[in-house]
């Protein structure tokens, strides 16, 4: 008997010691305290894991709209519908499109079609002035665009009505104008057209041309087409020679 007693508690040890997540509790019988019990629990899975997730994933949050402040003094381009637009918010900027240009790649030679008029909140409002029509701009930031984009809301070529949602990699990401305590006292040298210019940007400068030496390589200035005036905002003027402007 006690043989049967010992192989039984040993029986019972094994089992517990193999199962996982097992609970064991000692427990004792009755008033006289003859001998310890064990017994055990073991809670089974109610249902196999589902395979697919029980909720879908909240979609990524909305690029947020530049801050106005980091776009004043700058231009973006931005290929639509088969075109290339330049962008320029606040004082002085501009709607344009260059006709054809599809990727933004050609020398940007485009037509106004707004000049900025106002503001209200995140949008930039342009309007005819007699050159073109009414449209509104807005501007929003997203790292993980390459180059700036348009979202055509409403475009309309024969009366210059539009609405673009312009997403940008970078609110200050823009081409900036250069400012003039930058530029006074210096000479730039860049190709035109067909054409090589010398600006000289002081007293006494010249605007000097280099008929035909499209790339700039020559250098040879023989044509002198105007002297430097003066500069206002982000405008230098030349006048006097063949050339004013």
């Amino acid at each position: 008997r006690e043989i049967m007693k010992f192989v039984s508690t040993f029986s019972v040890i094994f089992m517990l010691l193999a199962l996982n997540s097992l609970e064991c509790v000692q427990a004792r019988n009755g008033k006289g305290g003859k001998g310890v019990q064990y017994s055990y629990s073991y809670e089974f899975p109610t249902s196999l894991p589902s395979s697919e997730p029980s909720s879908i994933p909240s979609p990524a949050p909305p690029a947020p709209y530049c801050p106005p402040s980091e776009l004043d003094g700058q231009t973006f381009y931005a290929p639509a519908l088969g075109h290339c637009f330049k962008m320029t918010p606040f004082n002085g900027g501009r709607v344009s499109i260059n006709v054809g240009d599809a990727k933004c790649k050609e020398s940007f030679e485009g037509r106004v079609i707004g000049v900025y008029n106002r503001r209200s909140g995140n949008k930039f409002f342009y309007d005819k002035k007699g050159i073109g029509g009414n449209g509104v701009l807005s501007f929003k930031e997203d790292p993980t665009v390459s180059a700036a984009t348009i979202e055509v809301i409403k475009f309309n070529f024969s009366n210059k009505n539009y609405e673009f949602e312009v997403t940008v990699p970078s609110c200050e990401g823009g081409k900036r104008d250069c400012l003039r305590r930058d530029v006074v006292g210096q000479t730039f040298i860049g190709s035109v057209g067909k054409n090589c210019l010398e600006v000289e940007l002081f007293t006494g400068g010249k605007l000097n041309v280099d008929l035909g030496d499209d790339t700039c390589d020559d250098q040879k200035f023989t044509l002198e087409a105007s002297t430097f005036d003066y500069i206002r905002k982000n405008v230098a003027t030349f006048t006097g020679g063949l050339y004013s402007g």
